[in-house]
């Protein structure tokens, strides 16, 4: 990569390039974000000071802080609360079960949703080809050139890392030439947006606040591939803490300082430093942020609402406000409100039940299920919460994935034939799925398009799946897969026992009512199925030695570059290898994946209206070949949320999905 440093260069690139354009006014309402002066352009009103909370206060006063006015950036975010403006104080608590995993962390650290249209009640309305235009955070502004190969992106001036240390293009520039294009660190890199057309893109450093990214190619989604979702997966593509990493980093500082941190985490020697580091940067900024079994989980810098203080030996975690964080609203309170997040480890998801109605969480949506929402509904008043039933945020909360490439030959060989998998489609009654698993509140379909998205097509979800036992049994039949000794099960073609694998872990609340449903359907048309339990852990280790065959997952909606099961990455690893290693390494995919892959990566680069063609084309190419199985959309989630959460209401009246929420969870207060 080149590195400049250039007023020129400035100059030139504001000349040529267009303003991302400045918020409307009739935009400015509850729900929304915008920078401080386009707040005050569009309003009129201006915020003449800030304010903060009642603990940071006693710290400034102490000589402990800088001023509220100091720890902010020049232009900060302004949000328009949900409701009205809150007060400060309060823990907010939530349980779960998992070691190395954590889903509130996911959406209360990460504001995904904050940064679209929260009155868009589909959540997975984001990504290239939505309507919702792209926001600043982070990043205080952007523009590009005609041809969208160069994009000009403006850091917030004085915005600070949660330790006070101000975040500038160094950061910038660490992350992407010490980090993701270090041979050392990340050998053979070939994923976007650090490649594109071919050839890996072009940083130029313009100064402490602004760099321009230029690509070999035009890369049309640019923005809202990389800018609309500033959860931390997506902004730590191009920033890390520089400061706090060069401490760990062989560039910086030698490896005889290093080791002793080294050693504490497993790693004696020094040739295994770039695995130390690896394994420290993997999961900074991920789905669950760096506070699950993270090696710097109290001392890493962020940028979150709220910055991890305590772990305690029975699993729970404490978290307090970051005194830096750059939000305001619009009385210019510095957020968020609520002064701790608790998050309570439990060994058990069936405590999660127990936790509910006893009114010690002010928060649950993750791992409880639909089934129990009448028994949450009578606990409501003794708990002192609401039971809201929302829509279930994946488009399908219960999957069953095909891998046809599964290392065992006679598994392969029957899930790589498309009549079996179709046998298996329509032996599956989904109006009884609905009936058990959601309790008639959803709809059922197979995976497509949703109903409500403009690339619904009816024909794609009503494809294989009929209830057809009769049809699933002539097809296996064709296949050679006949009952030859009697014992109600049908044997592989060539009189071998033949035996269906699921292997799969409570990624989904309804896995375990799927497996049960499975395998009775599944049965019922001769198959034999042995379903197998196992922990997240032992799962990957499984998927990643291609020793899965079948799965129970979800799937979210509609966006077509998601990877994990419309790009085949999680269901069948090999040919995602063969295709991220250019044939190198895996196992040839058939064309139409092939083709799959290809849609994922052109329609980035061309308008909304070409991408929604290729999006049209690729659906219709995953559910005819029936790699994934859906079974019921629109299902129901319960959300449980504290009777004294304030800014809360607006979401009941907007049939928000529970992320939505969680994302606000900075402006949410006690009252």
């Amino acid at each position: 990569m080149r590195f400049k440093f250039s007023w020129l260069l400035l100059i030139a690139a504001l000349a040529l390039l267009t303003f991302m354009p400045a918020v409307a006014q009739d935009s400015v309402g509850p729900a929304t974000i915008h920078n401080l002066d386009e707040y005050v352009a569009a309003t009129g009103t201006e915020i003449t000071e800030f304010h903060e909370a009642p603990s940071l206060a006693e710290k400034v006063a102490a000589g402990e802080l800088p001023p509220v006015e100091e720890r902010l950036p020049e232009n900060p975010i302004v949000i328009v609360p949900w409701n009205e403006v809150g007060q400060y104080g309060g823990t907010l608590r939530w349980d779960e079960f998992t070691v190395d995993y954590d889903h509130y962390f996911r959406h209360i650290l990460n504001t995904q949703t904050a940064l679209r249209d929260a009155s868009v009640t589909t959540y997975y309305n984001s990504g290239p080809g939505s309507p919702d235009p792209a926001r600043p955070f982070v990043f205080e502004g952007w523009e590009q050139n005609d041809d969208a190969t160069e994009f000009t992106i403006h850091l917030r001036k004085g915005l600070k890392w949660s330790d006070g240390v101000e975040l500038t293009t160094e950061d910038v520039r660490f992350r992407l030439e010490d980090e993701i294009f270090s041979e050392e660190l990340n050998p053979g890199l070939t994923s976007r947006p650090y490649i594109w057309g071919g050839e890996p893109m072009q940083l130029d450093v313009i100064d402490d606040y602004t760099f321009k990214l230029t690509f070999a190619a035009p890369y049309g989604a640019f923005v809202e591939d990389n800018l609309r979702d500033l959860s931390w997966g997506s902004i730590s593509r191009f920033l890390t803490p520089a400061h706090f990493y060069k401490q760990y980093h062989t560039a910086y500082t030698d490896i005889s300082e290093i080791l002793p941190v080294m050693e504490e985490n497993g790693f004696t020697e020094e040739s295994e430093w770039a695995n130390f580091y690896r394994s420290a940067w993997a999961g900074d900024f991920g789905d669950s942020g760096p506070y699950v079994d993270h090696t710097f989980n109290l001392t890493l810098p962020v940028l979150y609402p709220w910055v991890m203080s305590e772990i305690r030996p029975d699993g729970t975690e404490i978290l307090t406000r970051n005194p830096y964080y750059f939000v305001v609203d619009t009385a210019g309170n510095q957020l968020p409100y609520i002064d701790q997040l608790q998050r309570q480890f439990i060994n058990d998801s069936e405590l999660m039940n127990l936790d509910i109605i006893a009114g010690k969480v002010d928060v649950q949506g993750q791992f409880i299920k639909i089934d129990d929402f009448p028994l949450f509904k009578q606990n409501e008043e003794a708990g002192n919460y609401n039971a809201l039933p929302v829509r279930a945020w994946q488009h399908h909360t219960l999957i069953y994935w095909f891998n046809p490439e599964v290392a065992d030959e006679k598994l392969s060989a029957a899930l790589s034939e498309i009549d079996f998998r179709r046998a298996l489609s329509i032996a599956l009654d989904r109006n009884q799925i609905n009936e058990v698993v959601y309790r008639g509140l959803g709809t059922p379909a197979q995976f497509a398009p949703p109903m409500d998205t403009p690339l619904y097509d009816e024909s794609l979800s009503s494809f294989a799946a009929e209830y057809d036992p009769e049809g699933a049994m002539a097809l296996l039949e064709g296949l050679g897969y006949v009952d030859v000794n009697g014992d109600g099960f049908r044997e592989a073609p060539d009189g071998s026992e033949f035996t269906l694998p699921i292997t799969y872990y409570e990624v989904t609340p309804a896995a375990n009512q799927g497996a049960v449903l499975a395998t009775d359907y599944w049965q019922a048309v001769g198959i034999q199925v042995n379903t197998r339990q196992v922990d997240g852990s032992q799962f990957w280790n499984l998927q990643g030695a291609n020793e899965v065959a079948a799965g129970i997952w979800w799937a979210n909606g509609p966006d077509f570059g998601d990877g994990s099961f419309i790009g085949q990455s999680v269901n069948v690893p090999t040919w995602n290898t063969w295709i991220n290693t250019n044939g190198e390494d895996g196992i040839e995919p058939p064309d139409w994946v092939k083709r799959i892959r290809e849609i994922q990566d052109q329609r980035l680069e061309v308008s909304a209206e070409e991408r929604a063609a290729l999006d049209s084309e690729g659906w219709n190419l995953l559910v005819n070949n029936l790699t994934i199985i859906g079974t019921v959309e629109n299902g129901k989630n319960p959300l449980i949320l504290n009777k004294g959460l304030g800014n809360v209401e607006y979401g009941f009246d907007k049939n928000f999905v529970a992320p939505t929420y969680w994302e606000w969870a900075f402006q949410w207060y006690y009252k």
